[in-house]
């Protein structure tokens, strides 16, 4: 089960933003020759954290929250955010023994 599968359980009680970069998830790459060349890590954090930032208000308590390679991604969120003061924290989720819960739970 995808991470993408658990963040609806979260919709009742909290805005989401959900975010896949470049070569992850169901994204695909338009130009792979020369993809390597113009993307880097820190590059699509940079430019991910400035659309974040133009999404939440000054005001918001934004929280990270990530899995996998996404739990590197949320920390360095968090950390350009604590810079203006926007945001809470990090944290990881871990997919063991959702599916299971889920089907408790009747979904």
């Amino acid at each position: 089960m995808g991470f993408r599968h658990l963040v609806p359980l979260l919709w009742d009680n909290a805005r989401t933003i959900g975010i896949n970069l470049l070569g992850v998830g169901d994204l695909k790459i338009l130009n792979r020759d020369s993809y390597y060349e113009y993307i880097g890590a820190l590059q699509a954090v940079k430019l991910t954290y400035e659309a974040l930032a133009r999404l939440c208000s000054v005001d918001d308590n934004v929280f990270f929250l990530g899995h996998s390679f996404g739990d590197h991604i949320a920390i360095n969120f968090a950390t350009l955010a604590a810079e203006n003061n926007h945001s809470k924290g990090a944290t990881h989720i871990e997919v063991c023994g959702w599916p299971r819960m889920l089907r408790w739970q009747g979904r």
